[in-house]
């Protein structure tokens, strides 16, 4: 057992470090050599809210680690007296170098354990050093409002001309003649303007009835963005709750993505379900004409990644490639439920995988129809019968065509090969309103 540490302000009741292996270092600050084997403990602190003020004397309290990685990779989790339950959502992993893990207890007693762990898998020790630990109220959500574009957006909505029976189906032989009007060039190629053969009309289910729609009991709460512009749309905020509901009720047990990006998506479906994430990626990013699609600058940067710019002083990184790709689940601690393969989904062979080895698929990776129509065709070999399959980045209004060219090519893909797609698939349709197209093998 180790005496207890003076961590400057001395307002949070923090007993003594419990040693549980590895090689203590130094006392001051606390220094250690974890074990080398991944997920050995190194030392815990015990931490208790009995006695606390409001509002630190109830959950959910945020506790903040100051800590500095020598090498390896540090984990940090909150534990109950057994030693094996969470009362955090995941453990939090922290790169070498110095930085705040930041964990949040959510639930159990008042008494936890502060846990610091090894979470490199290489066989190698993680070297770490206790600067300071505090306690602080869980910040109450903040309202999320979309950007404030510089000058008033040149869009203006065209929904009503593909929609037919009061809004609850679309033309699909309209929508397809919308995205060859758009006269898309550059980023897929040029649309060569013809009509194809595709007919018939795709399902409008509003948010707040696909519940019913899958069959589930609890709906959605979903306002939030039910008069938001398509053209100010984000993943992160508008379509997200929506992913995050379907994981959480239809629970996949496997689970497959096209296109990791930096994880987000990842991370909802490994939050709201005990599910494998199989997730595909270009190691080297996705280029258009030769230049990276997803580039901008970042505050958080994973170990190893590079910058392929500077404008006016700021770094700018491809987030879709090297360590970009998938960082953030490995940073929860996450990667261990997580196959991450790196190639051109194209050249990815379905066939290692068994029929019907999937519960659910997510396309949201190259947007070029022809990539769109390929990642289709697998995600039906592979998953199973009554499993899920969602798109990303299908929004049906020809009012975003010309400027959101992803947009363009996943609704190209999915009315082009209508007439194959519509005869293998139970049920099929558009949420409204999301980018989400969704489909019941």
């Amino acid at each position: 057992m180790l005496r207890r540490q003076s961590f400057g302000d001395d307002t949070v009741p923090i007993g003594e470090f419990l040693h549980h292996g590895g090689t203590i270092r130094s006392t001051a600050p606390l220094t250690v050599e974890t074990g080398p084997g991944q997920w050995a403990y190194a030392v815990s602190l015990p931490v208790t809210l009995a006695g606390r003020r409001a509002p630190l004397d109830r959950l959910p309290v945020q506790v903040s680690i100051r800590v500095r990685v020598e090498s390896g990779l540090l984990g940090c989790l909150l534990v109950g007296d057994d030693w094996t339950t969470l009362y955090c959502r995941t453990p939090v992993t922290v790169d070498p170098g110095q930085g705040t893990a930041e964990l949040v207890w959510e639930q159990g007693d008042r008494r936890a354990h502060l846990v610091f762990r090894n979470h490199g898998a290489d066989g190698l020790p993680c070297v770490f050093a206790v600067e300071s630990i505090a306690l602080a109220p869980v910040p109450p959500p903040q309202p999320v409002t979309p950007p404030v574009p510089s000058r008033p957006p040149d869009y203006v909505s065209r929904l009503d001309d593909v929609l037919v029976d009061g809004g609850r189906r679309l033309d699909v032989a309209r929508l397809r003649g919308a995205v060859g009007r758009a006269g898309l060039r550059g980023r897929h190629g040029p649309h060569d303007g013809t009509s194809h053969p595709s007919a018939g009309y795709l399902d409008v289910v509003p948010v707040g009835e696909l519940h019913a729609r899958l069959g589930l009991s609890v709906p959605l709460d979903y306002a939030g963005s039910l008069v938001k512009p398509f053209n100010l749309w984000k993943m992160e905020v508008d379509d997200a709750p929506i992913l995050a509901y379907l994981y959480r009720h239809l629970r996949p047990s496997r689970h497959l993505e096209f296109g990791t990006w930096e994880g987000f998506g990842t991370c909802l479906c490994l939050d709201e379900c005990d599910a494998t994430v199989w997730t595909i990626n270009l190691p080297g990013g996705e280029l258009v004409e030769g230049v990276p699609a997803y580039s901008s600058p970042r505050t958080i940067v994973p170990a190893g990644a590079t910058p392929r710019e500077a404008r006016a002083g700021t770094q700018i990184y491809q987030t879709d490639a090297g360590p970009f790709i998938g960082h953030l689940y490995r940073s929860r601690g996450l990667g261990h439920r997580v196959h991450q393969i790196l190639c051109d989904s194209r050249d990815w062979d379905a066939s290692a995988h068994p029929e019907g080895f999937f519960d659910s698929a997510y396309i949201d990776g190259g947007h070029s129809p022809d990539v769109v129509s390929s990642d289709t065709r697998k995600a039906l070999e592979v998953v199973r019968p009554g499993g899920l399959i969602l798109w990303h980045d299908f929004c049906p209004d020809p009012g975003v065509f010309e400027t959101m060219h992803a947009v363009a090519g996943v609704v190209e893909s999915i009315t082009k090969d209508w007439n194959g797609l519509r005869g293998v698939v139970r049920d099929v349709f558009w949420i409204r309103p999301s980018f989400l197209l969704a489909a019941i093998r």
